[in-house]
């Protein structure tokens, strides 16, 4: 039979990942993976999942661009992320830095020196702007 857990009791190491463990696997609050890393994630599933149609990294690897938005929203989205809608999505990636491309032949791509394809690692160095008022 299991002992109760008094509200002051310490949890156990098996119970939550540590400090050093949680850096390790780019978690923030709790148990949630920062919004960057998920990113790199999702990049990263859809090149090996042939979904390169849908969302992708141009071909220099330093911005990524979303080709098909009522697909990406009803399947990839959901799968990364907890918005459900691209207006969250794309508010998600201004409030950390990132910059949408407005012409070229690569408008519409986002873009952040610190994202990059081939250096997931860099994503350590992105930060949350906090949201207005």
């Amino acid at each position: 039979m299991e002992t109760p857990r008094s509200p002051n009791s310490v949890a156990s190491p098996l119970d939550r990942p540590s400090g050093h463990q949680q850096q390790q696997n780019q978690q923030g609050n709790g148990n949630n993976v920062l919004f960057p890393w998920k990113l790199h994630e999702m990049l990263r599933t859809c090149v090996s999942e042939g979904k390169e149609n849908i969302v992708s990294w141009l071909p220099d690897g330093d911005a990524f661009k979303v080709h098909n938005v009522p697909e990406f929203v009803g399947n990839i989205l959901p799968s990364f992320f907890k918005q459900t809608k691209y207006k969250s999505f794309q508010r998600q990636l201004n409030l950390w830095g990132f910059e949408r491309l407005t012409s070229g032949p690569d408008k519409g791509a986002y873009y952040h020196k610190q994202f990059l394809r081939d250096d997931p690692s860099l994503c350590r160095h992105l930060t949350r702007q906090r949201a207005r008022k």
